[in-house]
């Protein structure tokens, strides 16, 4: 998708190509799991939730959430005071290195807890 993506840039292509490009890419991606999951002999129709289980997850993960969202919103505020201060072309940069660090705030790879079983 990365290569698509060059060549609409190359094409000149409209901002709604883009739009569509990150749509497909998220449904291949999806597709890909899929794949992979029945490959190892399991079926998402066989999924059952809990809602005891989905309320202990939301209490447990609550301060995770709010970080990664005030993380977002600092990043948001930074490229406007950016804009403010210096020029599109500074404000282009950090939305670059932006988008490159804001998986890293959803992942939790920091608390190596999250990753233990509970007892009880």
């Amino acid at each position: 998708m990365a290569l698509a993506k060059v060549v609409l840039i190359l094409i000149g292509a409209p901002l709604v190509a883009f739009a569509w490009a990150g749509f497909f890419e998220l449904v291949l991606a999806a597709v890909f799991m899929l794949i992979a999951y029945s490959h190892n002999r399991h079926s998402i129709l066989k999924w059952r939730g809990s809602f005891h289980e989905m309320g202990s997850l939301l209490r447990e993960s609550w301060p995770l959430v709010f970080t990664g969202i005030a993380t977002m919103i600092s990043m948001r505020v930074d490229q406007v005071l950016i804009g403010q201060m210096l020029n599109d072309k500074e404000v282009g940069l950090y939305s670059a290195g932006v988008k490159l660090s804001e998986p890293l705030v959803f992942h939790p790879c920091l608390d190596s807890s999250l990753y233990l079983p509970r007892s009880g």
